[in-house]
């Protein structure tokens, strides 16, 4: 598989992309319906957000770190081979 195509099939990878995708579209519907996105949830100190902006964090977390694992694995098979 070339490296510049992201691996679809991997389980994984797309659980990531429905939570980002899902998150999008949550957010879109409460700017859609309401003219703004409704963040419900307050931490002190920390901005307000609310369950789609986290989907959408996690998301891209485990989107960067499936990228950064893969590739170490592909450096230490192309040093096992080399």
């Amino acid at each position: 598989m070339p490296l510049g195509h992201p691996p679809l099939e991997h389980g994984l990878l797309r659980a990531a992309l429905g939570l980002q995708l899902g998150g999008a579209i949550g957010n879109l519907l409460d700017r859609l319906r309401f003219g703004e996105v409704t963040d419900f949830i307050h931490f002190p100190h920390y901005p307000a957000f609310n369950v789609a902006d986290s989907s959408i964090v996690v998301g891209l977390v485990i989107i960067v770190g499936f990228f950064v694992l893969r590739e170490g694995h592909i450096g230490e098979a192309k040093q096992d081979a080399g």
